[in-house]
This record gives C-alpha cells, sequence and structure tokens, in this order.
C-alpha cells in the first residue's frame, strides 16, 4: 500500500517538498484558497487538491502542517479530532513540539524546520 502524505497548506515550502515525493506517495493537499488550490492541480498531475480534510487519516498516515504559523492553533483546533492518532510532522517556525502536541492531543508530532540556501 502506497503511504499517503495530507499537507495542510500548499504554498512554497509544500510544494518543495512535494516535488520529490510525487512519484512515490498518495498526496493529498489542503488549500482553502481557491486560484491556489487550482494552480497546485495543474503544477502536480496525479495529486488531490481539496479545501478542507474531509476524511480521517489512517494512523500510518503522514501529516504535514504548513500553515503560516499565526494560523496554526485554529488549523489544529479545526481538525483536532482527526489528527489525533497519525503522524504529524510540523515544517512552522517558532511553535514547539510539546505546544502542537497539547493542541491535537497527539503524542506523534515531529518539527522539523525547512531553511532556505
Amino acid at each position: 500500500m502506497t503511504k499517503r502524505l495530507i499537507f495542510i497548506g500548499g504554498g512554497n515550502i509544500a510544494q518543495a517538498m512535494i516535488t520529490p515525493l510525487i512519484h512515490d506517495f498518495n498526496i493529498t493537499v489542503i488549500q482553502r484558497n481557491h486560484a491556489k488550490a487550482q494552480l497546485l492541480q495543474q503544477k502536480f498531475n496525479g495529486i488531490t487538491v481539496t479545501d478542507s480534510l474531509s476524511f480521517l487519516p489512517n494512523r500510518d498516515d503522514i501529516v504535514i502542517l504548513c500553515v503560516k504559523p499565526q494560523d496554526a492553533k485554529s488549523c489544529c483546533t479545526q481538525y483536532l479530532k482527526m489528527l489525533d492518532s497519525c503522524i504529524v510532522l510540523s515544517v512552522m517556525t517558532g511553535i514547539t513540539v510539546a505546544t502542537l502536541s497539547s493542541w491535537l492531543n497527539n503524542d506523534r508530532v515531529i518539527r522539523s524546520i525547512v531553511t532556505g540556501k
């Protein structure tokens, strides 16, 4: 079975991560902005782009939080019951694993910061 990656946020960091992974994973991107969602769908043939997380991720799915740090708490609150058992990878700066774990009621949170050159 192909592992599923679920990106919450489809901005530059998400796109940089999707590029090398697109052929090896089943990828879903949650992008609320309709125009950005259309661009993502055109750029990455074969991924699913939707405006909300409408399914319950499996325990082995990896959810990648790619939202702006100021939007993190509301995002976690919105998806609290859906993300309480899957693996969550945060690429946001300034928000600790402990904070995200408490917001999500999930101890399977990993933090990795993506930086430029």
